[in-house]
């Protein structure tokens, strides 16, 4: 029945509780362009990496929705679970 609605499996898209988009948007358009012009003239590499592959929470499943559109949820507080 999914399927014939035009939905199909896939994996979401994860977002922390924590995130905040104002924030994320301030740094990338202030703060990285001077971090990535140091990186360059230093002939550095810029590395991003988090915990987010350590997670002792992980969920690995997948939803439905839309061809084509990636479902985005959102991670819980651990403190309303």
């Amino acid at each position: 029945m999914l399927k014939r609605l035009g939905l199909s499996r896939q994996k979401q898209l994860k977002k922390a509780y924590q995130r905040n988009e104002e924030c994320l948007y301030h740094w990338k358009k202030n703060e990285y362009p001077s971090i990535q012009k140091l990186a360059e003239k230093e002939k550095a590499t810029i590395y991003f990496g988090d915990e987010s592959t350590i997670r002792s929470d992980c969920h690995s499943g997948t939803t439905w929705a839309p061809k084509g559109q990636l479902p985005s949820l959102k991670q819980l507080r651990p403190d309303t679970l």
